[in-house]
């Protein structure tokens, strides 16, 4: 299972977890970053893991159809955007708004803050095959681990855009 994410803000308010975009094939792109925040702070000490806030968010729901290994690759067009993300094993919380309770109240499966000056020179981030741990705060890799995801389970992604721009 691959899942390349590119240029993954949304035109419409999908800043809240409520109206996460279901991301339902294997190449997802998006071309407009987030305009605005949303309305609802989703983020607390209590599940922010290794994030520190939300900044121009867009959530996503990812239900997975097929055993596999769970990969990503967020692309920025901007050299100057930065990405950092969080995910939540949402399996029987059902998708927003009930797997936002979830969220609401637990950390992430996994995470990465890592910053434009560990990532690769285009900015990109995401989940690898090859990284190894599940979290990365910043000055980490740029990559956090894969998952194994099992037919059935139900992811939920946040993307934050800690660079607070709209160059995608």
């Amino acid at each position: 299972m691959l899942l390349s994410l590119s240029q993954v803000f949304a035109q419409r308010t999908t800043a809240d977890c409520q109206n996460a975009i279901p991301v339902c094939q294997n190449i997802y792109q998006q071309t407009v970053a987030a305009a605005n925040g949303g309305n609802v702070v989703e983020l607390n000490p209590a599940n922010q893991g290794c994030l520190g806030g939300e900044n121009r968010t867009t959530w996503y729901v990812i239900n997975v159809v097929k055993d596999g290994i769970l990969v990503f690759t967020l692309t920025p067009t901007g050299q100057t955007t930065d990405y950092d993300f969080a995910m939540w094993d949402a399996t029987g919380k059902a998708c927003a708004p009930r797997g936002c309770d979830y969220v609401n109240n637990n950390l992430p499966v996994r995470c990465n803050y890592a910053g434009l000056g560990t990532t690769p020179p285009n900015g990109q981030t995401g989940l690898s095959t090859t990284a190894l741990n599940p979290s990365e705060n910043a000055g980490g890799p740029s990559f956090s681990s894969a998952i194994n995801a099992k037919a059935g389970e139900t992811y939920i992604l946040l993307i934050d855009n800690f660079s607070n721009n709209t160059t995608g």
